[in-house]
Order: C-alpha cells, then structure tokens, then sequence
C-alpha cells in the first residue's frame, strides 16, 4: 500500500486515519460425488420425504462500533460480504486526559451454506507512517480477537459474532496513518460421509447354556467421500460385549473406496466376567473413522440371566428417638421406660430385610431388631438415663455392615442419635405449704395420672386448721391450669382430692392452709 502524509493539526490535536479492510478468503475445497436420493434411500434402506433448498452463502452480515477511546465522531464502518472498511479516525481533542487509542467492533459472519467452514485469519502487516511519511514500527498496533479463535467451524447454517480490537499507543504525539488488509480465511471442510446400517439378523444367541459363545452380524457401509476411507466396527454395549474377528480375535479395520457401498461381516463375544442381570440385552452398533463415529443400528443378544447378589448393606441415616409414656405406673419398676426410634432407610438394589437398634446406656448396650424394613422400633424396658440409639440395616441379600463400620458408625451404612436423656419416674412434693400435711404418695410415672389428699394441719385446743380455697402446681417447672386433660390437675377444696392428668414432669404444689383460733386472733 503507498504512504499516505498528513498535515500536523492545529492545537496539537492527534487525528489517525485507519483504512483497514477485512477481507474473507473463501479457500474452497469442492468434492461432489452424484448419488442419487433415490440410489441411496435404496442401498441404506433409507425411507422418508427430503427436502432441498439451494445453497446460499459464507458472508459478512453485519459491523458495529461498540467501544471506542479517542475515535472522532461518524467514524461508522461499512462492510460488504467479504470486507470491511472501519473509516476509522483516531483524535485526540484538546485537553484530553485519556491516554489510549481504541476501536471494538462485533463482526457477524452467516454461514448458509451446506458446510462446515474453519475460520483463520493471515497475517496481518499494517503499514503505519507519521506526518513526516515515515514508516513506524507496527508493534505499536495490536489486533485482537474475541469470541473465535484460530481453527474453529463456523457450523452449516449456523452464525457467529465476534470482537475485533484495535489498540493503538504511538510513541510520541503526531498524525498517524495506519494502512493494511486483514484476510480472515474461511475454508470449507471435506464433503462426505461414511453412512452405515445393520443388514440381516439384528439378534443374536450367546447363552453359555447353549453352547453359544459368539453371533454374526452384517453391515453394510457406504463412502460418499471423493478418496477411500479407513474404519473400525464397535459396539456401545463394551462392559457387557465386545466385536471379534470368526475366530475370537480383535477384528481388523476395513477399507473402502470412494463411491462404493459394501457389505463387511463382524462378530460379537460376551466380556469375560461380565454381569447380566436380563435375559436379553440391546446395544448400539457403530463405525469409527478419521472424522466422527456414525451409528449403524442396534442389535439385541440372548445370554443368560444371572442372580448378582447385593453385599453392599442398607444406607441409614436421621435418627431420631422420642420419649413414650411409662409402661406402667409401678413407681417401684425402674425398667418401665418406652421409647420410639425412627430413621430412614434404604436399599436400591436387594431392597431391605430388616433394621437392627442398639441402645446404649453408659457402659451398657443392647440390640433390638425389627421385624421388616419398617424403619420405626419402639423399645420398652428402659430405665431413666441418658441414651443413645445406633441404627443399622440388613438387605434381602443378607448383607449388613461389618462388626468395624457398626462400631464406628461413620459411614452410610450405619448411623447414630444425638445424646438423650429419658425419665419415667416423677416425685411430687409441697413447696412454699403452710398448715399441710406431708403428702401420702410422691411419686408418679410418665403419662400416668397422680392422685393425693391434700390434708391440713390437724386441729388443736387453740387452732383451727381449713384447707385453702385454691392451690397452685407447678409440672417441669411450668405451672399447669385446672382441667381434666394430661397436663391439667384438678382439686376439691371440700375434701383436699388432688388429681394431675398425665404427668410429664416432677410435680411442685403450693397449698397455704387457714389457721383460725388462738385468742381471737386469726393467722393466715
């Protein structure tokens, strides 16, 4: 390109004409090979309706300016299907503090056509020159990408959008003239295929009980490639099968001419040591080449069912225990506790059989089991303290962890509750009496009802003693209304009755007597 001079601008303004044109390379690689719809639905057994569209084109769609530093106004790019012209004009007005020169455009190529197209971009040599008309060294111009790199597809009928950058950061203040072509290269790829379909018997008998130990399958190829094309027959299915020569051996590839459709014979052996937990399994036949896989079909094959036993032990985990009331009221029973330990469980494969709950006491453990896969055990028997419950399962199978997993209890198979401490036995006493009498019965256990006389002092020559009208009770620690349910108390001030329903918690009873007599005088 011939250097351009410009004139030095007034009050030291810095005006940079960039005239860069983007012009896309089509480099084409044009193979055609005429196979008829027709010649190919019949050779593939391919049916249906196809629909054709003329080609369109690999262009240039559309230039923006997004962002830009010290870019004059107007400067607005124009493009045509294979090039740009940014009219691009660096200024620096005066009084300007930014130091950068900078352009970003979003290029948009379309690819229309019916392939693949890689993108690449030549070198790029700008030619830049100062008012003087001397060359500058182009390192002071950077061109980036962003959004595309070097080699990749632009995809038929698909498009992409990208940055193109421009920096530039001259080495003193001057008018700067920046010329060259950048030539992104859009090559279209290799026309052609390899088209595949399974031919004969889709099935196969490998039943070791039958003495069958390898099937035969065909399948037919054909190469719409202009040059022959070597590949590989597979299965999908590998734990379970794998594709052998006649013979048992590893089947060689195959090789096939361009334009040609042929018919080539595989095998197919069970994997040695390989679980089958059906009677008939599918699996995918495809070929392998130098540029993808393609699918041939899928064939079914008949081996025999095998029972595989599941020695992996449930998973158990969120356990939970919950006081239950005492088993009876027998205050003098320490073993009336109940408690109900619930968790969840699981088994995907064998399913569960049952759960084992082992119930620690300080130095002390027993093991409860249920009856089914019910993951809820309520326990009786218990005495007050603080317990633990560690839960673990038994499958179908009869697999449950190993004496170490339930020891440490850390793992999936086994897991424990948080500390609880449990009471069954309750006492009752007087709190803050006068003028009463030591209650008759002071203990009760959980759930049961607790049942007294309240009594007044006895009389004497100088006082009289009544019961008082009222009285207070306190359950845990929390004072209880009048009522009939569990957790109310009920109390006949006439006979002293005193009645508390449902006890869950030591019972506290504040009663104050009246005290007549003495003189004349009446303390109360």
């Amino acid at each position: 390109m011939a250097k351009t001079k410009t004139k030095k601008i007034e009050n030291d303004k810095r005006a940079i004409k960039i005239n860069i044109t983007v012009s896309i390379l089509l480099v084409v690689i044009l193979s055609f090979i005429s196979v008829g719809y027709a010649l190919y639905g019949q050779r593939l057994g391919i049916s249906g309706t196809a629909t054709f569209k003329p080609q369109g084109k690999i262009a240039i769609t559309n230039v923006e300016l997004i962002s830009s530093k010290n870019v004059r106004d107007g400067s607005i790019p124009a493009f045509t299907d294979e090039s740009v012209d940014f009219n691009l004009i660096f200024e620096k007005a005066p009084g300007s503090t930014e130091p950068n020169y900078q352009a970003v455009y979003t290029i948009t190529i379309d690819n229309d056509t019916f392939y693949d197209h890689e993108f690449n971009i030549s070198n790029f040599q700008p030619m830049i020159t100062n008012s003087q008309g001397i060359d500058v060294d182009p390192s002071y111009l950077t061109v980036s990408l962003n959004g595309i790199s070097m080699g990749d597809m632009i995809p038929k009928g698909d498009s992409v959008t990208f940055t193109l950058t421009l920096d530039f950061n001259p080495p003193t203040d001057d008018t700067y003239t920046i010329g060259g072509d950048l030539e992104p290269e859009l090559e279209e790829t290799p026309t052609g295929n390899l088209l595949a379909t399974i031919t004969g018997a889709t099935q196969g008998d490998l039943r070791e009980s039958l003495n069958h130990d390898i099937a035969t399958f065909t399948i037919e190829v054909m190469n719409t490639f202009q040059t022959s094309r070597e590949f590989t027959i597979h299965v999908a299915d590998t734990s379970h099968f794998k594709v052998t020569n006649s013979s048992g051996g590893e089947l060689s590839s195959f090789t096939i001419q361009s334009g040609e459709t042929n018919t080539y014979t595989f095998y197919v052996q069970r994997v040695d040591n390989a679980i089958y937990t059906s009677s008939s399994l599918n699996t995918g036949v495809y070929i392998h080449f130098i540029g993808g896989d393609v699918t041939a079909g899928s064939i079914s094959l008949l081996v025999d069912e095998q029972e595989i036993e599941d020695e992996t032990p449930p998973n158990v985990s969120n356990v939970t225990a919950v006081i239950n009331n005492a088993t009876s009221n027998d205050t003098t029973n320490q073993t009336v506790g109940s408690v109900t330990v619930s968790w969840t469980g699981s088994d995907a494969e064998s399913g569960v059989k049952k759960y084992y709950v082992v119930a620690t006491i300080g130095n002390d453990s027993t093991t409860y089991e249920t009856s089914d896969d019910t993951p809820q055990l309520t326990i009786t028997g218990l005495r007050d303290g603080t317990y633990t419950f560690k839960v673990y399962g038994e499958n179908n199978d009869e697999y449950k962890p190993t004496p170490d997993q339930i020891n440490s209890c850390n793992t999936s198979v086994c897991a424990v509750s948080t500390n609880n401490a449990f009471d069954w036995h309750y006492t009752a006493s007087l709190v803050n009496s006068q003028y009463m009498q030591a209650l008759t019965t002071t203990e009760v256990n959980r759930g049961y009802n607790y049942t007294t006389t309240l009594r007044a002092n006895a009389n004497t020559n100088t006082y009289t003693y009544t019961l008082p009208n009222t009285i207070t009770v306190k359950m845990g620690g929390t004072t209880i209304s009048t009522g009939t349910t569990a957790g109310r108390y009920n109390y006949n001030n006439s006979t002293g009755a005193l009645t508390v329903y449902g006890v869950t918690g030591d019972l506290e009873i504040t009663a104050v007597a009246t005290r007549s007599g003495g003189g004349g005088f009446c303390n109360n």
